[in-house]
This record gives structure tokens, C-alpha cells and sequence, in this order.
């Protein structure tokens, strides 16, 4: 994680390390707190570690006071390039079961956040891909962020890594993000703005040759090889499904045509079956209308028959009842109706 000590070329030389003695000297026993913050903003972004009994006796202390939140807050403001959070964010992921600590921790970190980037608190409480959170990252990463402090140009950037590795830590926190959750996040809201715009290959060659921190480039490269091998897994994936579709459609357009072709066959059957019908109802009339001229014919002819057999008969009828009765005109009319009457009796049978 970048101080203001990061790069090498700003580095200090190394000096002899003072003895175990000389250190207890120098710095006096830590027992609460605001002492263990004092002393990791004494650091000035250099790495701080807790160890196991002082953690247990932090633990065991008071929480921090106003008055003592005062003075760290006053140390905090002289932490121009927040180098001190980060590693504080970092110490807190090593405390284990003392989540109050944790929590104290953290909420003094955020204090100091808020109060150097006012801006930063939505990032913090809302949602990363919140309308709020995105406007905020913005500023984190393009607008001035150097209030009264006039920062130098690498110092503005150190400051915004700084701000955005705090932010990242924070989701790692409160949000249980991963080390590839982290990288992606780095990558996106920071890590791409400092790609060199030139197209000149060596200035790129001499960016990638002067990475010295050599076991974050590698978590970093980690994470986007196992991104990369996701991705591809999952590209692999909708590949088969993709192939899958493409076969289940082109199963279901071979279906889709046998279904044409047979509503056209059906089609054809029943323009066929409708023709058929319609000839056979034209026929069927034609039909009708013969068999009612037929049926009129027939019974004019019968009734014309009956008409005048019926007046042979009445006359006959009235000839047997004069005085005296005239037998024969009754037998000659009689045969006579008799015999037209078998003979329409026989057309009728032979129409039939």
C-alpha cells in the first residue's frame, strides 16, 4: 500500500535497525488506544502490526474519549495524503475476536475520512453502483482534492491512491469483498486512469519496468488471470448454450416447415372438399328443382285423372238411380274409370 515514502526513488536510505533495547527505550509501552493510533500516525503510513497482548490489553481499555478522538483528529489533519488509514484498515483485518476494537477502529477511520474528503460519505453508506457512490468515486478520482495543502503532482496522485485504497479496504470490511473483488474495484476506479495516454513503447516498457512491488502486481495479476479464466469458463458455457439453442432451433424450423407443408396439403384437401361441396350442392339443386317440376307434373296429370274419372263415375251414379235405372251406362262408365284409373296405376309403378 502506497505512503508518501512508496516510491523508491523518493525513498529514504535504509539505516541500521536500533537494537530491542534502544526501541523499548525509545517507545514507551502501549496500552490503550489513543496510544496505538498516536503511534501508527508516528509511522507516517509506514506498515503498523498489533501484536497479540497489546490487542488483548487495547481490548480490555475504555473507548476512546472525545477529548482523545480531539488529539488523533488533530495528528490525523497533519496525515495530508491519508497514508495512516490505510494501514490501519489493514491492521484491523488481523484483530480477531474483539469485534468492539474492530469497530472502534473503524469508526475513527471513518471520521478521518469523512473529515479530509467531505465528499466520501455516500461512498461509505450507499450502495457502490448507487448514483450517490458513483458521483463520489468520480470526484475521488478527477476533481482537486488538495483543499489548503498545495500538493505536488505526485503527491495528488499518492493522495487519490491512498483515498482509493481506503475506500477499497473499507468494502473489504463491511462488505467481505475478496482480494479479486478488491483488484477489480482498484482497476476500475483507479489503477485504469494511470495507463500512460502516450502510444510510445517505451514509455509503456519503462511503466511496466518500474513496478517494484512485485507481491501486489502479482495478487493483482492473479485476480484478473482468475477473472479471465471465469469469463472464459463462462463464455465456454454460453458457447454449449448457444450451440445447444442454434440445434434446438434448427430442430424446431426442420418441425416448423413439416408443419407448413402439411396445413398446405390440408389446405389443398379442403379447397378440394370445398369445390367438391359446391359442386355437389349445385347438383343437389339442380336436382330439387327437376324432382319438384317432376312432382308438379305428376300430380296435375294425377288430379286431372282423378278429376275426370270421378265425373264418369257421377254420371254413372245418377243413371243408376233414375226410374228406371240405366245398369248399362253405369257399367260403361264404370269400366271406362276403371281402366284409365289401372293405367295410371301402372305409370306410377313403372316410374318407380
Amino acid at each position: 500500500m502506497p505512503g508518501r515514502d512508496a516510491s523508491l526513488k523518493d525513498a529514504a536510505p535504509d539505516r541500521k535497525k536500533p537494537s530491542a533495547d534502544s526501541q523499548a527505550k525509545t517507545n514507551p509501552p502501549i496500552e490503550t488506544l489513543e496510544q496505538f493510533l498516536a503511534y501508527a500516525y508516528s509511522r507516517q503510513g509506514k506498515r503498523i502490526a498489533l501484536k497479540p497482548k497489546v490487542e488483548e490489553a487495547i481490548a480490555l481499555g475504555p473507548q476512546l474519549s472525545d477529548e482523545a478522538r480531539s488529539r488523533l483528529m488533530a495528528l490525523a489533519k497533519g496525515d495530508v495524503l491519508l497514508a495512516v488509514p490505510c494501514q490501519l484498515l489493514l491492521t484491523v483485518r488481523e484483530i480477531r475476536g474483539h469485534p468492539k476494537l474492530r469497530d472502534e477502529i473503524l469508526s475513527f477511520v471513518r471520521s478521518v475520512l469523512e473529515a479530509h474528503l467531505t465528499f466520501i460519505a455516500p461512498v461509505l453508506s450507499n450502495p457502490l453502483n448507487s448514483p450517490e457512490s458513483e458521483s463520489a468515486l468520480a470526484h475521488l478520482v478527477e476533481a482537486d482534492l488538495a483543499r489548503e495543502e498545495a500538493l505536488k503532482p505526485r503527491e495528488l496522485i499518492e493522495l487519490r491512491a491512498n483515498a482509493a485504497y481506503c475506500v477499497g479496504l473499507w468494502f473489504v470490511e463491511k462488505r467481505s469483498w475478496s482480494p479479486e473483488q478488491l483488484s477489480q474495484f482498484l482497476y476500475a476506479k483507479f489503477w485504469k486512469r494511470q495507463i500512460p495516454e502516450s502510444e510510445d513503447g517505451a514509455h509503456r516498457f519503462r511503466a511496466l519496468t518500474e513496478i517494484r512491488d512485485l507481491a501486489g502486481l502479482g495478487l493483482a495479476c492473479s485476480a484478473f488471470e482468475k477473472q479471465a479464466d471465469q469469463q472464459e469458463r463462462v463464455a465456454k458455457t454460453a458457447n454449449l448454450a448457444r450451440d445447444s439453442a442454434l440445434e434446438r432451433v434448427t430442430t424446431l424450423e426442420a418441425s416448423v416447415e413439416q408443419l407448413r407443408q402439411r396445413l398446405a396439403e390440408r389446405d389443398q384437401q379442403l379447397a378440394e372438399l370445398d369445390q367438391t361441396l359446391s359442386l355437389e350442392r349445385e347438383r343437389h339443386a339442380h336436382t330439387r328443382a327437376h324432382l319438384r317440376d317432376d312432382i308438379e307434373q305428376l300430380r296435375t296429370r294425377v288430379v286431372r285423372r282423378l278429376k275426370a274419372e270421378t265425373h264418369l263415375l257421377t254420371e254413372g251414379l245418377q243413371a243408376l238411380r233414375r226410374d228406371p235405372p240405366k245398369v248399362h251406362v253405369m257399367d260403361d262408365h264404370a269400366e271406362r274409370a276403371l281402366g284409365a284409373l289401372q293405367r295410371e296405376l301402372k305409370e306410377l309403378e313403372s316410374e318407380d
